[in-house]
Formats: C-alpha cells, sequence, structure tokens
C-alpha cells in the first residue's frame, strides 16, 4: 500500500498525485519562477526570517505581487503542518 504525500500550494494541501499545474500559472505562462529552498529540524523551519526576506526581495526585483499574508508565522505554520500531514519529523529539505 503506497502512503500518500502532500504538498502545500498556494495555502492548500494537495495529494502529490493530483495536478498541481494549471494555465493560469505564472511559471507556466511566463517561464519565471522563483523558489527558496528550506531546512527543517524536526518540524521547526532554520532560519524562516532569512528565508523570508531573501525571497520577497527577489519577488520585488522580478516585478511580482507579495500576497499581504507572507509572514514568517505563516511560513512556519504551513511547514509545520505539511511535515506533520507527511508524518515527517528528522530534518527534511522544503521547496
Amino acid at each position: 500500500m503506497t502512503e500518500n504525500k502532500y504538498i502545500c500550494l498556494n495555502g492548500e494541501f494537495r495529494k502529490t498525485s493530483e495536478a498541481s499545474l494549471f494555465t493560469q500559472n505564472r511559471a507556466f505562462r511566463y517561464g519565471d519562477v522563483l523558489h527558496e529552498d528550506l531546512h527543517a529540524f524536526s518540524t521547526e523551519l532554520q532560519f524562516p526570517g532569512y528565508h523570508l526576506e531573501r525571497l520577497l526581495s527577489n519577488m520585488q526585483l522580478c516585478s511580482m505581487e507579495v500576497p499581504v499574508v507572507f509572514s514568517v508565522s505563516f511560513f512556519t505554520q504551513l511547514a509545520s503542518q505539511l511535515l506533520n500531514k507527511n508524518r515527517i519529523f528528522g530534518g527534511a529539505g522544503i521547496r
């Protein structure tokens, strides 16, 4: 029996087996993508403020609209929920 794994896409948790790329997706339409690689120990992000600052700075450089909900607490909460949902309690990489 295969275990369901989840991703978090725009704040929603989806099974990895579900479609997640849509034609209105900016990366799909324009080919411009930003990502940030983060490390989590247990279910806690390491240096979340640093990563968020770098992500927001790069979004500005690309003239991307920054959602008002983006904050350190928002990302740490999503990461913790995702790690718990996937039952990952050791070190993990998050993109």
